[in-house]
């Protein structure tokens, strides 16, 4: 039994410490070897809880971008200064359209930020070469952040129906433990530059949903959350 009511921030940088010093070493071999790669130029993320993420096995939710676009390691930052500067951007708008229904106004402080590649340009995403450098290690990492945060969802908003979909989340669906089985596809509404449908994929492993979804951008962010709210509800996610 967790007689802990939250997950601190520091607590989970300490669990993953030696993943990313791991992977900061990969980084490290490469450049030494790249013209093209500046250590120096990186900045890496971790994972951003709010202050209230739960304790206890299988509760709270865990949202995944792509990338970590203007991320500054160096300056401080906490998940309700992010998300109250930037919910005007789709991704954290989305986040806000499916949170608030479950947990309330305080809907910031019971879920979690991540994205599945860790390690990047300051200020921009991260090119082909150094996602394919961090494959290996932002897996584990994910991995470890799974089995530590224990969330009763994920929602990988990594892109579904885009281009080379299965690319964004490749390191996430190739973790070793991460076995995942396809319960149903559900169409909220479609792209109004391309015309295709947006849709929000539902898998499972044992008590872990994961749904796997578009990026809001050039879409209704309001269909797609509520779509996303009805899978969560519909597996009994309700606080």
């Amino acid at each position: 039994m967790n007689n802990k009511k939250h997950i601190s921030q520091e607590s989970l940088e300490r669990d993953l410490e030696p993943l990313y010093s791991e992977l900061k070493s990969t980084f490290q071999k490469a450049a030494n070897k790249s013209d093209s790669l500046n250590y120096d130029d990186l900045v890496f993320f971790t994972t951003q809880l709010g202050s209230e993420f739960p304790a206890d096995k299988n509760q709270g939710i865990i949202f995944y971008g792509r990338f970590n676009n203007g991320w500054n390691e160096y300056e401080h930052h906490d998940l309700e200064t992010i998300l109250s500067e930037q919910t005007w951007r789709p991704f954290y708008n989305l986040m806000k359209q499916v949170s608030q229904p479950l947990y309330g106004e305080s809907w910031y402080k019971r879920i979690a930020w991540s994205n599945v590649f860790k390690a990047g340009p300051d200020g921009g995403n991260p090119t082909w070469e150094q996602m394919l450098i961090q494959d290996a290690s932002v897996g584990k990492i994910f991995q470890t952040e799974i089995e530590y945060l224990s969330p009763a969802a994920i929602v990988l908003v990594t892109g579904n129906t885009a281009v080379n979909w299965n690319l964004w989340h490749a390191p996430a669906y190739k973790s070793s433990k991460i076995k995942w089985k396809k319960i149903a596809d559900y169409q909220w509404g479609e792209d109004s530059r391309t015309g295709k449908p947006c849709t929000a994929s539902l898998f499972r492993r044992d008590n872990l949903n994961i749904i796997l979804t578009d990026r809001p951008e050039f879409r209704s962010v309001s269909d797609h959350a509520t779509c996303i709210v009805s899978i969560l509800k519909g597996c009994g996610i309700t606080w």
